[in-house]
């Protein structure tokens, strides 16, 4: 039972993880948009 929920917890861990990963991402590209754009 409580190795389920181990399970899971590290599943959610894990999407949220990914999520922030993809967040940083955009970020980052948005970023260097506005560095561009500012640049020239």
């Amino acid at each position: 039972m409580i190795r389920v929920e181990q399970e899971q917890a590290k599943q959610e861990y894990l999407d949220a993880s990914l999520d922030l990963e993809g967040y940083q991402k955009r970020l980052r590209s948005l970023c260097y948009r506005y560095i561009n754009v500012f640049d020239t």
